[in-house]
């Protein structure tokens, strides 16, 4: 018996039993990623493309199909669609349309694909992994940030090897990449740079030729060849950027805290295509270099922003403490000489900025930029500056910036030893406070102190009588005092007198 002719035919055999057994495996090995504009000339937002060709003779049911350019997103091929043989398919990034048999649009991808690197995988329908991964293309200036996503899924498919990229030095803005010959896909060597894309006709219709070519160290041209250009990765250090995070490091709960975030490269300012990410510890995230959260609960947080600018990335890090919100509607006076008092049992001092009360008859004031409120101080507020007509504590309403409502309750002592007078002659006009607890409260200094402070007569009157209210009760505890010694003092006198009286 021949035995090399026998395993020949137990060969041909089994590969016959593979294409007839499962033929979806075998036409789906025939389409490829054939050629991807990563680049184009002008605004790439919407012009980027990727090409796709069924190498086969027959068609293929692409439903359920995935495509991922690298860290934008997957684009899923809806239940129907079909790509027939010997034929192109394109898919439109970050572009909307209606889609045909053979243009497709991914409106949903997150960013555009890189221009100093990236990569393309394809995969069939269900899992991502190397059974079903059946294109891979990965590109790079060398010493750009590297962009491998499935390379080494890739790599175990046998479709690329790892540390291997299209090199594109010599790639010029409006070109392509591509498959030399059309839906071969094996490997770097399989990809050259076309300086004019091939988008929806065989690559080899663009001559196989590279107009963006290399130069010699002397400026001529060296001739054009249909070599591959590849190479290995070299070794990568990702540079590195400088953060910062400017925020108060006390606030409370239900009040929005301001965080501004800074970045640095190498000491200089980063302005342009940066990115500025929060993580407020708290399962909520924003972005922006300057933003605003409300924390919910007290506590410390620990508020996380991470900056990327284009390769560049940095990060830092900021304990926030939460208290609970303490700040109140203190008193009502009501009338054009009266005033709204509000009250800070915190112990912190707390920007008022923004905040808002509202009366009846839909009257409203919102304090001005810089109004603060220190821990154990009292704001006074004239009536005639906020025009609110309150004639009670019940007939207000207080608010933070956000518009929720300040949920402490009123907690107001006529007895507490600190005084804020606002100063508010006009809306962008801050708040100036005095505090009169290292005075005696009948020091004739904190009746002026307040009278020019307010600015205002009514403020002073109410001043004046607070004031008085708080002498009128130190007075009494005083006379009883007094009272208390001199009952003492008669009883001493009284008891040496009878003494003498007796002997």
């Amino acid at each position: 018996m021949d035995i090399a002719k026998t395993d020949w035919r137990r060969g041909g055999l089994y590969v016959w039993f593979l294409l007839f057994s499962f033929p979806s495996a075998a036409l789906a090995g025939s389409v490829a990623i054939n050629e991807v504009l990563f680049d184009p000339a002008g605004s790439d937002t919407g012009q980027e493309i990727i090409e796709f060709y069924n190498a086969g003779s027959d068609d293929v049911d692409l439903s359920g199909w995935q495509v991922y350019p690298d860290g934008i997103g997957y684009f899923i091929f809806p239940s129907g669609a079909n790509i027939a043989a010997h034929s192109f398919l394109t898919l439109n990034l970050r572009k909307d349309g209606l889609n045909t048999a053979s243009t497709y649009f991914f409106p949903g991808a997150t960013a555009n694909m890189g221009n100093s690197s990236g990569s393309a995988a394809l995969f069939t329908a269900g899992d991502r992994t190397k059974d079903t991964i059946r294109t891979f293309v990965r590109y790079q200036k060398p010493g750009s940030a590297e962009r491998k996503t499935w390379e080494s899924t890739a790599a175990d498919a046998g479709l690329w090897t790892v540390g291997q990229y299209v090199d594109i030095s010599n790639f010029s803005e409006g070109g392509s990449i591509g498959l030399v010959s059309d839906g071969a896909a094996m490997g770097a060597s399989a990809w050259k740079i076309y300086a004019a894309p091939t988008v929806g006709q065989t690559n080899s219709a663009a001559g196989g030729s590279d107009d963006s070519g290399p130069q010699n160290s002397d400026g001529s041209s060296t001739p054009e060849s249909t070599a591959p250009q590849f190479s290995v990765a070299p070794l990568y250090t990702v540079p590195r950027l400088d953060v910062s995070i400017t925020a108060e490091s006390n606030g409370i709960i239900g009040a929005p805290h301001t965080f501004l975030g800074k970045a640095w490269l190498n000491k200089k300012p980063v302005t342009d295509h940066v990115r500025f990410l929060w993580n407020f510890d708290d399962g909520a995230v924003m972005e922006g270099p300057g933003v605003s959260h409300t924390f919910a609960f007290p506590g410390v947080y620990t508020v996380s922003l991470s900056v990327n600018s284009e390769e560049a990335v940095g990060s830092e890090n900021q304990d926030v403490s939460i208290t609970e919100n303490h700040i109140a509607l203190a008193n009502v006076e009501p009338g054009a000489d009266g005033f709204v008092s509000l009250i800070n049992h915190s112990a912190v001092e707390v920007d008022l900025s923004g905040w808002m009360l509202k009366g009846k008859s839909n009257t409203q004031f919102t304090l001005p930029k810089n109004t603060f409120i220190r821990q154990n101080r009292t704001l006074i507020l004239p009536n005639k500056t906020t025009g609110l007509d309150a004639e009670s504590i019940q007939d207000l309403a207080f608010f933070y910036p956000n518009g929720v409502i300040v949920s402490a309750e009123p907690a107001f002592s006529i007895g507490q030893h600190s005084v804020a007078i606002a100063s508010l002659a006009d809306s962008g006009s801050s708040v100036r406070a005095i505090n009169t607890s290292s005075r005696s409260l009948e020091d004739p200094r904190n009746k002026a102190d307040l009278a020019s402070v307010a600015g205002d007569r009514g403020v002073q009157a109410a001043a004046t009588s607070s004031l008085a209210a708080i002498g009128l009760k130190e007075r009494l505890r005083l006379g009883f005092l007094v009272g208390g010694m001199l009952l003492a003092l008669l009883s001493g006198f009284g008891a040496v007198f009878l003494r003498r009286v007796i002997s």
